[in-house]
């Protein structure tokens, strides 16, 4: 991408971020965003990503012709690894917020391999709590018995809609899903998640082998 340092730069300069702080938000070490900004090295794709991740995150987009801010937005996340990317997007925007909650809708951890579940793992010791709605009979509940309710599995497929902060995220396919930030989107599914809980019922026990 022509001129990829200057709109490094200048993305940092919308948010106001130090290059330490886009070493935090991208999980990459200061000396590399250094290194990338005074042109020094060709960075790996993962690399890249990364920081485009932390931006979009924060409605900052580096584009053809320069940044742009972004108050509403979509994206669409694919390819492999895809959920755990959107677990660390899930991460990094609710780390803004007073109230940490992640709301899942239609979930199974019973297809959660085991990198999911050690990112559930870490977005609870960062202090987020969830709620899952899943599906009826299913008692492999990795989380607290008391995250859970069940719905009718007559209603039950496993396209998962994830609802944190300003943002929706809903499973597209196997191999992505679309992100949404709109403030009234997320706090309409946010009343509709819900409103679900509470006519739902409560989990009662958990036969998992692991637990996150």
């Amino acid at each position: 991408m022509a001129g990829l340092e200057k709109k490094i730069v200048a993305a940092r300069a919308l948010l106001d971020w130090t290059q330490e702080t886009l070493a935090n938000e991208a999980s990459l070490s200061k000396p590399s965003i250094v290194r990338i900004e005074k042109g020094q090295t060709n960075p790996e794709k993962a690399t890249l990503d990364a920081i485009e991740g932390a931006f979009n995150t924060h409605g900052v987009f580096i584009t053809e012709f320069g940044v742009e801010h972004r108050e509403v937005f979509q994206r669409y996340l694919s390819g492999k690894g895809w959920y755990l990317k959107l677990l660390e997007d899930v991460q990094r925007t609710v780390a803004q917020y007073h109230d940490r909650e992640l709301l899942i809708d239609s979930a199974d951890d019973r297809v959660s391999p085991p990198d999911v579940v050690e990112k559930y793992r870490e977005i609870r010791t960062n202090g987020i709590k969830m709620r899952q709605l899943v599906q009826e009979g299913n008692t492999c509940l990795m989380g607290e018995v008391g995250e859970y309710r069940y719905i009718p599995e007559y209603f039950f497929n496993n396209h998962v809609t994830l609802i944190y902060a300003q943002k929706v995220a809903m499973k597209m396919s196997d191999n992505g899903c679309l992100i949404i930030k709109n403030d009234k989107l997320a706090a309409n599914m946010r009343n509709s998640f819900n409103y679900k809980w509470s006519k739902s019922e409560p989990a009662r026990e958990s036969t998992a082998d692991v637990r996150f």
